[in-house]
């Protein structure tokens, strides 16, 4: 049996093995697939294979085709059947002899992103749905059987005819793979030219302090490092940080767990600020634009038991929770108002036992950290400083709110700074968090790198880091 491949199907088998992401892009792809039962192109076929990344197996003793062809024919809603990862293993080894043993991981790759592509592009899934289903309503087993090995021959073949073309090529993939990886890990040669594309990533573990002290803003001694001792910052105590600021201050997070049975998380929220550290001289021409626009749309991620509700809902119930709170008091009240404000920016209609997020400015902000010499003047060709962007984020996962018998005591309600891996609750949370604070390095403030306005990062946390560009 000889297969006839379009020309269409040979440009995808080209455009497959020199995609640097194969496996990522037919992920998404076939997970779209298993949501919509179809793709919009192939929207008139009566059966479509959708094929996920996934640990499920089945227990037919058939060859891998036969097993797929059964699974189909299993499935009431025609349109999805799943086939894993190891069981195209199986198919290629079974099928076809190819075993990944003895192949570089780059052709496996390319080997499973072909059979994702060709199963679920085969021409012949509408005739083998039509001849399915007039067997089964005549209840001839035989027939069915005898399509079941003629249609295994047809796809075997058509998938034949795609590893034929692919083999070579992925040899040949593998060669260019390996060659790269040599001559980007091999030591560069000191012939004492200027590399401008030469890269090297510098890996820091310091706290914020030490960061903020760690690099001269001018080398000294053929170093940009600041090794001389230097005092522990000055503990300052102030007591007016506003509620506001200290809960949204990176790395703060606020919980609201339930003593139902056991600590059940109901809220908790986190500021996952994204940080980016760039070591820069800023004598040199600017290479990285440090201004990031950020989508502020609100992400969710649901749950198999996600449920839709009204915002407003949710927010009656954080005042059912504060009104049976044990501990009655002003500052206990304002973390409860604080943590409604984030409800209040959700939309109408919301989901509970959900992931929440989004960012919390329309653009990325920008501080410098260095430590300046002394008796340095800037040179023309030095100025080292640490470029840190900032991609301010808050993070809430809503767990179910429909619990009917709420049992709350002084500890459920806990504001954690997870920075110093402290947390803080009962009467005295605000109170002592203030304290806390106190204690807190000094920060740098921060531009935004769209207009260039300088704020606090006090001021910056206490308006949810959020500003109007001028």
């Amino acid at each position: 049996m000889f297969v006839n491949l379009s020309m269409q199907d040979v440009l995808i088998i080209h455009n497959i093995l020199n995609h640097k992401k194969l496996n990522r892009t037919f992920y998404i792809e076939n997970h779209a697939i298993k949501a919509r039962g179809m793709t919009e192109e192939s929207s008139n076929d009566a059966s479509v294979v959708a094929i996920i990344s996934d640990e499920e197996d089945d227990s037919y003793s058939d060859k891998p085709i036969i097993k797929l062809f059964k699974r189909l024919i299993a499935n009431d809603s025609k349109q999805n059947t799943i086939l894993t990862n190891n069981q195209i293993l199986d198919l290629l080894k079974l099928e076809f002899d190819i075993d990944i043993l003895v192949l570089h991981s780059l052709e496996v790759d390319i080997y499973i992103t072909l059979m994702k592509r060709f199963l679920k592009d085969w021409p012949q899934w509408e005739d083998f749905d039509n001849k399915v289903n007039e067997a089964k309503k005549k209840n001839e087993i035989n027939a069915l059987k005898n399509m079941l090995q003629e249609k295994h021959d047809n796809l075997k073949e058509y998938l034949r005819s795609v590893i034929d073309i692919a083999k070579p090529r992925a040899k040949e993939a593998v060669l260019k793979a390996k060659e790269h990886i040599k001559n980007n890990t091999e030591m560069p040669k000191n012939d004492g030219s200027d590399n401008t594309n030469a890269e090297a990533i510098l890996e820091v573990d310091a706290s914020r302090w030490q960061l903020d002290h760690l690099f001269l803003r001018l080398p000294v001694a053929g170093s940009i490092f600041n090794v001389d001792p230097q005092p522990p910052y000055s503990k300052i105590t102030v007591n007016n940080f506003k509620t506001e600021a200290m809960l949204n201050w990176w790395n703060m997070n606020i919980e609201i767990r339930l003593r139902n049975k056991g600590p059940n998380l109901l809220y908790r929220r986190e500021m996952i600020h994204e940080l980016r550290h760039t070591l820069v001289n800023k004598i040199l021409p600017n290479q990285n634009n440090p201004c990031i626009k950020l989508d502020q749309e609100l992400q969710v991620k649901m749950k198999l038991k996600s449920r839709p509700t009204e915002s407003p809902r949710l927010i009656d119930f954080i005042d059912k929770i504060a009104s049976m709170y044990p501990v009655k008091n002003c500052d206990i009240n304002e973390v409860f108002e604080f943590v409604k404000k984030d409800l209040f920016l959700m939309p109408q209609k919301v989901f509970t036992a959900a992931l929440y997020k989004r960012y919390l400015n329309e653009y990325s902000y920008v501080r410098y950290h260095y430590v300046m010499d002394d008796n340095g003047n800037l040179q023309d060709k030095y100025d080292i400083q640490l470029e840190e962007i900032v991609l301010p984020m808050v993070k809430f996962n809503i767990a179910a709110f429909d619990v009917k018998d709420v049992v709350l005591d002084a500890t459920s309600l806990i504001v954690e700074c997870s920075t110093c891996k402290e947390s803080f609750t009962g009467a005295k949370l605000l109170t002592e968090l203030r304290e806390h604070f106190g204690a807190h390095p000094p920060e740098k403030p921060w531009l935004c790198t769209n207009c260039g306005l300088e704020f606090p990062m006090l001021l910056l946390a206490e308006r949810w880091w959020s500003h109007r560009c001028q």
